[in-house]
């Protein structure tokens, strides 16, 4: 009678172990993103960002110059609802102003080029050359990185996703450095906590912008 007791522990043992083994292969989904979630494009929305200096080596000096940008209005263009968001342009008066929608879970502007796919992680969201007179000034090609990495900057710490623009410069335009990255660092409820300008070819340094405070409608 001991030895049957062994044998039907040792079998419901077996038993348990397959079915955990069943339930490992076989994880439960995670629900996909959203762009609204990420982007946060609501009329009123806005966010205050400082700038830093960024050398080669990756040291931050702040400039002591803050940019606010800002959700201003529902607009139709070709029979489509997009949002205006405004923002300041490489530091000067200059505005930024784009245009953006959710297109089946990218965020795209009019002409259809994508700044966030927060559950494409594969693609090539773009792949296109910057061309001088005669010339090829660099290969841009852009992806979603960093997924679920943390990062922490004024206004706190988050868990973001990247949208990554790189560009290889040609020489003849890489005495700045051959590859050259522009990031938008999303973080889920807030927008974009961390990003960066554009930057001048033959300067070796960049402007980014992390975000100090937020106020979403």
């Amino acid at each position: 009678m001991k030895k049957a007791i062994i044998y039907l522990i040792a079998g419901t043992t077996l038993l348990v172990a397959s079915c955990k083994k069943d339930k490992d292969e076989n994880p439960p989904a995670t629900t996909p993103r959203t762009v609204s979630q990420y982007a946060q494009l609501k009329v009123g929305n806005y966010w205050i960002y400082e700038r830093f200096s960024v050398d080669a080596s990756g040291n931050e000096t702040s400039l002591g110059q803050f940019d606010s940008c800002y959700v201003e209005k529902d607009t139709i263009i070709n029979n489509l609802t997009y949002t205006k968001y405004v923002s300041p342009y490489i530091g000067g008066p200059l505005t930024l102003n784009l245009y953006q929608r959710d297109s089946s879970g990218y965020l795209v502007d009019q002409n259809g080029i994508i700044y966030l796919a927060p559950n494409d992680f594969t693609s090539t969201l773009e792949d296109r050359y910057v061309l001088a007179i005669n010339d090829t000034v660099a290969h841009v090609t852009k992806q979603m990185v960093n997924k679920d990495s943390v990062v922490t900057v004024p206004a706190g710490t988050y868990t973001i996703i990247n949208c990554r623009t790189m560009f290889e410069m040609y020489p003849g335009y890489n005495s700045g450095g051959t590859f050259r990255p522009i990031n938008s660092r999303y973080a889920s409820g807030v927008g974009i906590v961390w990003d960066r300008e554009v930057f001048f070819a033959s300067q070796p340094t960049y402007t980014d912008r992390k975000l100090v405070r937020f106020h979403l409608n």
